[in-house]
C-alpha cells in the first residue's frame, strides 16, 4: 500500500487524463464528472436514467466504483447524477482520494483564469 502513496505523490494527477464511463446495453457512454468529493460526486450526463456502475480510467488503472445512493437533478440540457461510493478496499478510496485532490486544484486554477479575464473585460467596458 505504501508504495501506491508515494507514486501519487511523485506523479500528480493534472498529468494524468481521467476517463469516466458507465456500461449501458453492452456500450460504454461516456460520462463527464463535475464537483468531485471525497464523499461522492455530481456527473453530467445525457442519460435520463440511473446508473449502477461507474468506472474510471485513470493513470492507466481501471477501477470500478460501485454507487449507492443515487439521485437525478436536471440541469437545462443534462442531467445532473449524484452518488455516494462504496469503496471495494483502501488502494481504491486512496485512488479517489488523489483524484478528488487533483481535481479541485484544477477548478481552482480554472477559476483563478476565469475571474481574472472577467476583471480584464469590465475594466474595459468602463
Amino acid at each position: 500500500m505504501k508504495k501506491h502513496s508515494r507514486d501519487f505523490q511523485r506523479y500528480p494527477f493534472e498529468s494524468y487524463k481521467i476517463v469516466a464511463y458507465t456500461i449501458k446495453d453492452n456500450k460504454r457512454v461516456q460520462v463527464k464528472l463535475m464537483n468531485i468529493s471525497l464523499g461522492g460526486c455530481l456527473i453530467k450526463t445525457n442519460l435520463s436514467e440511473n446508473i449502477d456502475n461507474l468506472y474510471l480510467h485513470l493513470a492507466d488503472k481501471q477501477i470500478k466504483m460501485e454507487l449507492n445512493q443515487v439521485w437525478i437533478q436536471s440541469d437545462g440540457d443534462h442531467k445532473l447524477i449524484g452518488f455516494k461510493i462504496k469503496f471495494n478496499d483502501y488502494y481504491n478510496f486512496n485512488l479517489w482520494k488523489s483524484l478528488v485532490h487533483s481535481t479541485q486544484r484544477i477548478e481552482e486554477k480554472y477559476k483563478e483564469k476565469y475571474n481574472k479575464k472577467k476583471k480584464e473585460i469590465r475594466d474595459v467596458s468602463l
